[in-house]
């Protein structure tokens, strides 16, 4: 069992998991989750594992929670016991790279302040405060194509703009799916 957040982040519910192989040379898997344990259960939904980027491991609402970075959205599960996340991590995603906190801190985006936590994976996750139970997004600070700085005149603010390339952004996915 686990605690699932919901595509925008802001319920939580409870949900039966169940990680298994999608191919028979057991390279592909996938984690299916649903309302009760019970055999004939139909799933609630599904993803594949195997396509997560990079993933987070932090505390939300006091629980051991896993943020998994895929290219489509950014899936959020909280377990029981750290023990259960662990072993989750350990069999699920062993060949994912895991994304540790290179630098952390309040940052004014547009007109509000966020907490930032920049991963050495290459990603950046938002959150509203620093307890990180208010995820709000991710981007890929790998795509960025030019970064500038400023300082504003009238305070101590240093402003930092970062500027991506559509070509370059669709260049660096092909060359990723090459690899």
């Amino acid at each position: 069992w686990l605690k699932k957040a919901s595509e925008n982040h802001t319920n939580w519910k409870e949900r039966y998991a169940r990680v298994y192989f999608t191919d028979p040379l057991r390279t592909q898997s996938a984690l299916s989750y649903y309302t009760t344990d019970k055999v004939d259960t139909k799933e609630k939904g599904h993803l594949l594992l195997t396509d997560t980027i990079t993933y987070y491991c932090c505390e939300i609402n006091d629980l051991p929670t896993v943020l998994l970075i895929l290219p489509t959205r950014t899936w959020i599960f909280s377990f029981t016991s750290s023990v259960l996340m662990d072993a989750f991590c350990t069999h699920s995603l062993q060949l994912m790279p895991q994304g540790k906190p290179i630098k952390e801190g309040f940052m004014k985006l547009g007109k509000r302040k966020q907490y930032v936590i920049v991963l050495s994976t290459g990603y950046a996750l938002l959150f509203r405060t620093k307890q990180c139970f208010d995820y709000e997004d991710c981007f890929n600070l790998t795509t960025v194509s030019s970064v500038e700085t400023d300082i504003n005149q009238n305070s101590t603010e240093h402003r930092l703009i970062l500027t991506t390339n559509p070509y370059e952004t669709t260049m660096a996915k092909h060359a990723k799916k090459v690899q």
